[in-house]
């Protein structure tokens, strides 16, 4: 629905993301998160009800109908190994398969000199991931993500150029 737009603020301790149904003329709140998010949003390319946020250290945000949930490292995200024992998640972007919206692509993001794990899919909706860079190393990362509509290839864009990934099987 090309109606619906959504705008996130930050603000204090919390998050507050607005949704326009009109195209932009009205900015009704739609729900409120106690976090501080600092990343990337996207909506369901299907539903127009819901969006997806990263919050790079916590997880992904899915908004459905105004209720927040939050998908954290327990839920299936790994967190990175990095030396001296710092662990963050460390997350960074984020796309749906418009063709299937069960299937989320994160892309991992680099801090410090540290590399991340790459890219994570999931098949199921958030409820669990698996990278999928295999034998590619894990020098990736990437700043966006989109998937193809026609052929469903993801592209991700990183500092060492453009990266095509094959759809699922």
């Amino acid at each position: 629905n090309g109606d619906i737009v959504y705008s996130v603020e930050r603000s204090g301790g919390s998050t507050y993301v607005y949704r326009s149904t009109d195209r932009g003329n009205s900015w009704p709140l739609y729900t409120t998160i106690n976090s501080t998010i600092d990343a990337e949003a996207t909506p369901d390319p299907k539903d127009s009800n819901k969006l997806y946020i990263i919050e790079r250290e916590k997880g992904i945000w899915i908004i459905d109908e105004g209720v927040a949930t939050l998908r954290a490292a327990g839920d299936g995200l790994a967190r990175e190994n990095w030396p001296e024992g710092w662990n963050p998640l460390g997350l960074r972007s984020i796309a749906i398969d418009p063709s299937d919206t069960k299937v989320i692509y994160v892309g991992k993001r680099h801090w410090m000199g540290y590399l991340p794990t790459g890219v994570l899919r999931s098949m199921d909706g958030g409820r669990t991931f698996s990278n999928i860079v295999n034998n590619l190393g894990s020098n990736f990362n990437f700043e966006f993500l989109s998937v193809n509509p026609h052929n469903r290839y993801l592209y991700g864009v990183s500092a060492w150029g453009i990266w095509r990934l094959p759809p699922p099987p």
